[in-house]
């Protein structure tokens, strides 16, 4: 069997059966993926190597915990590494302004999905939209939606990490994603709803 030649859905089939094969062709498909979201998230390279492993580890173990009908494989791998690099984070208890990594910095993430080419080709688009997006925020905007998102801090910790009063906070945040909306909206390639 060609494993190289199945669609996600299928080779995580036989991942879900113990195929070793198919595991380690899946691993070689997403390993960029969940490195480069674990690297941006953490901003050490040692440490996202080891995230890797443990979310590859955690797959391996429980993939019987992805559910087809409710996102795509790659959306849900994604929030595995997001979770777990937030965790990391969490657990060191590093200093998130240290750490940042600006948003002109961020590379564009390897997705590689069921999708053919021209889906992919589109996700890319949209990802350069959003970066150029976000980038013509206000900083003070564009640092609550970055705490939220990529360290999954509620609007009550982002308060006190930014030494802010709550109210101010979800202003910002209210503020940036309308913003955001609008922009978005503007781009022709996307559709928020």
């Amino acid at each position: 069997m060609d494993y190289q030649a199945l669609d996600d859905s299928m080779l995580f089939r036989l991942v879900q059966h113990a195929d070793e094969q198919a595991f380690s062709v899946f691993y070689d498909r997403y390993v960029n993926l969940v490195f480069s979201i674990a690297l941006t998230i953490v901003g050490n390279h040692t440490t996202a190597e080891e995230i890797v492993q443990d979310v590859f580890l955690k797959i391996w173990k429980k993939n019987h915990t992805y559910q087809p009908e409710q996102s795509k494989l790659n959306t849900w791998l994604s929030a595995i590494t997001r979770n777990r690099s937030i965790d990391e984070l969490r657990k060191k208890n590093t200093r998130i302004e240290e750490r940042q990594v600006p948003w002109a910095e961020i590379d564009q993430q390897q997705d590689q999905d069921e999708t053919g080419p021209e889906e992919r080709v589109q996700l890319k688009i949209e990802q350069r939209l959003v970066r150029q997006a976000l980038s013509q925020l206000p900083e003070d905007q564009r640092q609550v939606i970055w705490l939220a998102y990529f360290y999954g801090l509620t609007q009550s910790q982002m308060a006190k990490h930014l030494e802010l009063p709550l109210g101010t906070v979800k202003t910002r945040i209210r503020l940036g994603m309308q913003k955001l909306r609008a922009l978005l909206i503007d781009a022709p390639q996307i559709n928020p709803k």
